[in-house]
């Protein structure tokens, strides 16, 4: 996720659902995230498709649906909340 996307969701995290601000932030991180997937599905994967064999492609695609399968659906508690 961008940073912004981060930000803001970092942002919406801190709020209550009553908070005035609760909708804008909401709508934000909507456009950003669609943003973001517009700019993955229009500029990276049609380049990925452009230029590797369907083949690779296909096992990239693979790869990333059995680590998606793997990983941990969220961080671990003691995870430092910023890179070290």
């Amino acid at each position: 996720m961008p940073r912004s996307s981060t930000s803001t969701l970092t942002e919406l995290q801190r709020r209550e659902a009553l908070d005035e601000d609760f909708e804008y932030l909401v709508r934000r991180l909507c456009t950003e995230v669609t943003a973001h997937v517009d700019d993955k599905e229009n500029t990276l994967f049609t380049r990925l498709r452009e230029g590797v064999h369907p083949y690779v492609v296909e096992e990239l695609g693979n790869k990333v649906r059995q680590a998606k399968k793997n990983a941990p659906a969220r961080p671990h508690p003691g995870a430092p909340s910023t890179p070290l």
